[in-house]
């Protein structure tokens, strides 16, 4: 477990969005993977949206 602390009230950095916006913040498309002779994943896509963190 990591002993990392969160501070409630630190400005998010300037890459994150504040809770006001929306949308997708992660857009991966067409992404294969093989290891060795064997293709684990081909052609996968994932989209990653904003979400409300519950404590």
């Amino acid at each position: 477990m990591s002993r990392r602390k969160i501070y409630e009230g630190l400005p998010l950095p300037h890459f994150l969005p504040s809770k006001g916006l929306g949308g997708i913040v992660l857009d991966v498309r067409g992404v294969s993977k093989t290891f060795g002779g064997i293709r684990a994943v081909s052609d996968a896509s994932l989209q990653v949206g904003t979400a409300k963190s519950t404590h």
